[in-house]
């Protein structure tokens, strides 16, 4: 299968990914490339697109690079990029566990690069619960911001700055709902 994108893409450093993923497209759970900032892939390398319909893999692709964009904005971050590391770790665990699963099989298919004895790229369904939460803890972060904690503005709450005075107490209410402050 082409996984690479059918534009120059171009990482840190001047890396190309059509380069980079000449050999073995090395790919973060199917949806993040390292040394690619800000590149979400939809059903990439080692995604769950081997069981099944694809929607529910694409559904929820969209809802990880969402709750990344949520994270963006609201953390000033200017470059989200996964750790090489990390990804290297997952690719290792990934073919130790493939090690006793059909996907070995000596047969050639396609995710297994149109090989025999390639490594498979595909993942069984248990990838859909892996991706629900990111761990934002695989990522490095860029921020817009020399310090980090700059995103928390002006030290006061939009209640204080409107002078919304439910807002400032939303803790004190009448009804068992949840609460926030704004």
């Amino acid at each position: 299968m082409a996984w690479t994108p059918h534009f120059e893409l171009y990482g840190v450093n001047g890396s190309r990914i059509q380069d980079e993923w000449a050999v073995w497209p090395t790919c973060y759970l199917g949806i993040a490339a390292p040394g690619f900032p800000n590149y979400w892939v939809m059903n990439g390398p080692r995604a769950s697109l081997a069981n099944g319909t694809v929607l529910p893999c694409l559904e929820t692709h969209i809802e990880y690079v969402i709750a990344a964009a949520k994270k963006i904005q609201s953390d000033r971050i200017r470059a989200i990029e996964v750790r090489r590391d990390i990804t290297e770790q997952l690719g290792s665990y990934i073919d130790k566990w493939h090690e006793g699963s059909v996907w070995t099989a000596d047969c050639r298919s396609w995710y297994k690069n149109n090989t025999k004895d390639g490594r498979p790229l595909c993942w069984s369904v248990h990838y859909l619960k892996t991706i629900k939460y990111p761990r934002w803890e695989h990522y490095n972060f860029r921020y817009i911001d020399d310090n980090p904690w700059a995103f928390l503005g002006s030290g006061r709450t939009k209640g204080e700055t409107e002078s919304d005075f439910e807002a400032l107490t939303p803790y004190i209410r009448n009804d068992d709902v949840t609460w926030d402050i704004v």
